[in-house]
């Protein structure tokens, strides 16, 4: 069967179809609803076949009007997403199919057909509003959303991001006044088209109810807050920070006398904020790390000192009745902000303390000693420990080093009873010394020790003999070593002026000398081991074959 003939029997079926849809007034609306739902799911639907496109939209527009709204309110859902997927490079020649489908629209979007509500059209237009829409459909789609401005006028207050509660007097039962506690934009009902002043955050009037003075409850009806669930509230530690940091500014542009006095511009400011800290820090609405990191990132792009002893007096309210049962860990991030606040090195001076103001510049001398109370009874916590365990694993015991040095010893008796050749012994010699005097890799007094003590024989008794006569005698080294330590330790020490600070610069020097002994020890007593693997190799083998 050709392609034509099979085009023209569809076009007589489709034509059969129609004239039945259209002369058929007892078709019921399920029946022509199914009829609609197999067109826009037919797999031939495509804006490339024209004619099959044109008469299946020809279709659906004479039957929509018997169509349940579910039905129509499907429809529109389908060809809002068929819009969607309309090429940009389309040129004139699909105009006929964009006419047809505008055509289905400006029916079912009118409100004169009745087909469906205004609303279910326009929650749809809105849920697929994230694209942007064919030009041809642009203004329609437009005008219709514009329609619904007046009423998302009639539903919301006139100015209503320039209102301000009066707090404390407001009724906590109106709804006006609640927030979304993700974004703190007001919290609209409906997918109505607002004005945009009205879906941005209200981060003034949040700052406005903080900073009044019993605010609590408000705060908490306006974000939806519960003592009970105790949800962390990002938004209001935000807002926080912000409000400390304006205050940080108000003190810096006051005067002295100003400062000083019990009930300054400030005071009240740093007082409310004081007791929000507190509160919403207990229930867990605010991180107090994380509070004192941001401020640490916020007043660091700013050069405000006057206010820190404020602050501090702030921050001690908190942390005086939290240190007991608060991990260290979390008063971390206050050393980082204590080091920014106050950089001076110098001791800082003492303030009036006839004056009530003076225990605001004690608040930071309050503060350490609570923390170093609380590092004595977690040491381990303060200093990292990253350090002291590698120092432990570094050092090794008295007995291990006794194994490895034997090892090391039968190594290098060994190589020098299979030398042939002085040169090659003044080499090695030299590589020893270097090895006791410049790496401290070893002692001198344990090498020696270990080289007289063991049970040599012939050739090797000689070699272990030798070495320590180029050890001790042959080499400066040594001779260099005592001199200097009797001139810098002579026994007649209640002579010199000195002798305290030469004392104490010789143990520092051993000191270091002897943790990079430690550590270089490590790295050639895995090459003894090796050493000793193939020595009991060739001994197993030599024996086996």
């Amino acid at each position: 069967m050709t392609p034509g003939i099979e085009t023209s029997r569809s076009l007589i079926r489709r034509k059969g179809l129609n004239n039945q849809c259209k002369y058929c007034p007892v078709c019921p609306a399920q029946f022509l609803r199914s009829v609609c739902e197999a067109i826009l799911n037919c797999e031939h639907l495509h804006f490339n076949k024209q004619i099959f496109f044109c008469q299946s939209f020809e279709l659906i527009h004479r039957v929509i009007s018997q169509v349940d709204y579910k039905g129509v309110r499907d429809i529109i859902r389908f060809m809002i997403e068929k819009i969607h997927t309309i090429p940009i490079e389309a040129n004139i020649a699909m105009l006929p199919q964009l006419d047809v489908m505008r055509k289905v629209l400006d029916y079912a979007l009118n409100r004169n057909s009745s087909v469906l509500p205004a609303y279910l059209a326009f929650d749809e237009i809105k849920k697929k509003s994230d694209k942007w829409m064919h030009w041809k459909f642009a203004d329609l789609f437009s005008a219709f959303v514009e329609s619904f401005r007046p009423v998302a006028q009639m539903v919301s207050i006139i100015n209503r991001s320039k209102l301000l509660p009066i707090v404390g007097y407001s009724s906590t039962l109106n709804q006006s006044w609640q927030l979304n506690a993700a974004t703190a934009a007001f919290d609209l009902k409906g997918l109505l088209p607002y004005n945009n002043e009205l879906t941005r955050p209200q981060i003034g009037l949040l700052r406005y109810v903080l900073e009044q003075p019993y605010s609590r409850e408000m705060i908490y009806f306006m974000l939806s807050l519960t003592n009970k669930a105790k949800s962390r509230c990002p938004i209001l530690e935000e807002q926080l920070v912000a409000l400390i940091v304006l205050a940080m500014e108000k003190s810096e542009n006051e005067t002295n006398n100003q400062e000083e006095t019990d009930y300054s511009q400030t005071q009240c400011l740093w007082q409310i904020l004081s007791g929000h800290l507190i509160t919403f820090i207990i229930l867990n609405h605010i991180s107090f790390p994380q509070l004192v990191r941001s401020l640490h990132e916020s007043l660091a792009a700013r050069n405000s000192k006057k206010g820190r002893d404020h602050l501090m007096w702030m921050l001690l309210q908190y942390i005086s009745g939290s240190i007991q049962k608060t991990p260290l860990t979390d008063f971390l991030p206050f050393f980082k902000l204590h080091d920014l606040l106050y950089p001076e090195k110098d001791p800082l001076t003492g303030p009036d303390i006839t004056k009530p103001i003076c225990t605001h510049t004690f608040a930071i001398s309050s503060i350490w000693i609570h923390l170093l109370k609380k590092a004595e009874n977690e040491p381990q916590k303060v200093i990292r420990p990253i350090h002291v365990e590698f120092l432990h694993q570094t050092f090794m015991s008295t007995k291990a080093l006794s194994s490895h040095l034997r090892i090391l010893v039968d190594y290098l008796v060994n190589e020098f009873t299979n030398l042939c050749g002085t040169q090659n012994v003044t080499k090695y010699i030299d590589k020893l010394n270097d090895l006791i005097w410049k790496s401290h890799v070893i002692t001198l007094d344990r090498l020696l020790l270990c080289l007289t003590l063991r049970a040599y024989e012939g050739n090797e008794a000689q070699v272990s003999l030798f070495f320590i006569q180029m050890l001790l005698l042959k080499r400066t080294d040594f001779s260099n070593r005592v001199a200097d330590f009797v001139r810098e330790m002579s026994p007649e020490h209640w002579k010199q002026s000195n002798w305290h600070r030469n004392h104490h610069a010789l143990h520092i020097v051993r000191l270091f000398k002897k943790i990079s002994m430690q550590i270089s020890r490590k790295i050639l007593f895995r090459r003894t081991r090796r050493y000793q693997r193939s020595k009991d190799a060739t001994f197993i083998s030599a024996n086996l074959f």
